[in-house]
């Protein structure tokens, strides 16, 4: 048996917004072991609510805020993740990061709203945070792993209150940052 989990580094990167998703890759995170951590570079609009989500959900200390990283940060970044995650909401035809993820030889986790139908990545429904960790799972070898009853209603608890918000800022049309 073994003590120590090795650690699973999921990266994304991009500008902080909502229809970037990254909220899907912080619900997925909580539903996993706490041996699983996420690395998000970039800045933008929906860093304020991705960080209150992270420390809503309790995994502030396993979702770090990297803000822009430079090349060679990046690359380093790349090198060293074991996962690249790219959960975008909207047509996103070929975003750059997923094929500088696979140049580094990483595999590539993405919605199906981006243009990878024919390339050696897994592709998810985006909103499905459920989909996205038991991904995440399958990935790391830990099929088995299941988030504690409590773990899931905190979450399930968020994306019913993100979706009501939003569902009123459509209706209002007025822009509320709600994430």
């Amino acid at each position: 048996m073994t003590i120590l989990q090795p650690i699973t580094k999921v990266f994304w990167a991009g500008r902080l917004s909502r229809d970037k998703n990254v909220q899907t890759l912080i619900r997925a995170i909580t539903l996993c072991p706490t041996t699983f951590i996420l690395f998000i570079a970039g800045d933008g609009p929906a860093r304020k609510s991705l960080e209150q989500l992270a420390q809503q959900l309790r995994v502030a200390d396993r979702v770090f805020f990297l803000g822009k990283l430079d090349e060679q940060q990046m690359n380093d970044m790349y090198e060293h993740c074991n996962v690249y995650c790219q959960p975008s909401l909207f047509l996103d035809a070929c975003p750059r990061t997923v094929m500088e993820a696979m140049s580094h030889g990483k595999p590539a986790i993405v919605s199906d709203r981006t243009g990878y139908d024919d390339a050696p990545v897994t592709i998810l429904p985006p909103l499905d945070y459920h989909a996205w960790a038991r991904e995440l799972l399958v990935f790391a070898g830990m099929e088995e792993w299941k988030a504690l009853p409590q773990t899931e209603e905190l979450v399930k608890a968020s994306f019913k209150q993100s979706f009501k918000k939003r569902i009123k800022t459509l209706l209002l049309g007025k822009e509320t940052g709600v994430i």
